[in-house]
């Protein structure tokens, strides 16, 4: 883009999806005024800002989303995950897949290991498997 006009993250994430395999598309993007270097001139990473929180918000999660959302960070090993983070470019498996099943059905959300590979959001695998949380009976503890 031009001076004073920020690039379109769509656009760059499409572009990025046609050129690389899905693992290596970028979950976010940051838009930085120039990259910090080290005083010998290569890219400072430890300057690098973090990269903006995931457009949804816990509050506006379903119960079984945000159960599945601890699992699944907890499954990763980090201290919390979005609803629409993508499971394999968040750094998954198919060894943190079986953990992230077993984990929900001990939690009593019925998973197919096969769902959450192809659809490899929280949300997505939900919607992909409307029958996996079971109905939340009123006084339930949460």
């Amino acid at each position: 883009p031009g001076p004073g006009s920020a690039p379109d993250a769509a656009a760059l994430a499409r572009h990025a999806a046609g050129a690389l395999p899905p693992y290596m598309v970028p979950v976010a993007f940051v838009t930085l005024p120039e990259l910090p270097l080290t005083p010998n001139g290569k890219l400072d990473r430890a300057a690098l800002p973090e990269p903006p929180a995931e457009g949804d918000e816990p509050g506006d999660r379903s119960r079984a989303e945000t159960l599945l959302c601890a699992l699944l960070a907890q499954a990763l090993g980090v201290p919390e995950i979005g609803a629409d983070a993508d499971f394999l470019a968040s750094g998954g498996s198919s060894i943190t897949a079986l953990k992230l099943v077993a984990g929900a059905r001990r939690a009593g959300i019925r998973l197919e290991l096969t769902t959450v590979l192809r659809e490899r959001t929280v949300r997505r695998i939900l919607a992909a498997q409307p029958d996996a949380a079971p109905p939340i009976a009123e006084g339930a503890p949460k």
